[in-house]
């Protein structure tokens, strides 16, 4: 595993994502201890994070594990689904890198974070942290040039697909970000 940091990574590159997966309201709890909190990934845990009074903690799964989300982070990301209200869904544009090896580094909240081959690495403004690539190809969507950052191709669309819009569109971050998913599809499925 490679330990990297913010400044390995030319995020100039970076194509520019949206979360298209909602969260359910009742996946979605307010600390009111002081409590840690494990991230696990396909292979294993992910990170670990200590969740203070007051911060969101997301569900991820039966396990109980989930990550946190501090109470004025949460309302920069979230807001109520206005056509569903039992959903939050995300506000916020990320930009990304593909790793094509396994990293490891101090993710944003202060603690190590391991991200595999095929995974995703998020520019946090100086910061970094990783999401895993499959779980990343489930909730987000690749989000276009306009004002209004539309999406157009969910990551889990066909690649030749996604390839199309993006050329359509002259979006060669997204174009590189394709056509290097087409050389390693062993990450991704």
């Amino acid at each position: 595993m490679k330990k990297v940091k913010y400044q390995d990574f030319d995020f100039s590159l970076a194509a520019e994502y949206r979360k298209v997966e909602r969260l359910l309201k009742q996946h979605v709890s307010v600390a009111t201890e002081k409590r840690s909190i494990v991230t696990y990934h396909s292979s294993g845990q992910e990170t670990e994070n200590s969740a203070q009074v007051g911060d969101y903690i997301i569900k991820t799964s039966e396990k109980d594990d989930g990550y946190v989300i501090t109470r004025d982070r949460f309302a920069e990301i979230y807001e109520e689904d206005k056509l569903e209200p039992d959903y939050y869904c995300s506000k916020i544009i990320r930009s990304g890198l593909l790793t094509l090896e396994d990293v490891i580094f101090v993710a944003v909240w202060g603690k190590e974070q391991h991200v595999k081959a095929g995974g995703m690495i998020i520019d946090s403004g100086q910061h970094i942290y990783g999401i895993d690539g499959k779980s990343f190809v489930k909730k987000y969507g690749r989000v276009d040039q306009s004002t209004e950052k539309n999406i157009f191709a969910l990551l889990s669309d066909d690649l030749e697909y996604q390839l199309s819009k993006a050329k359509s569109l002259d979006l060669q971050n997204h174009i590189f970000d394709i056509s290097t998913r087409m050389q390693y599809p062993e990450f991704f499925q």
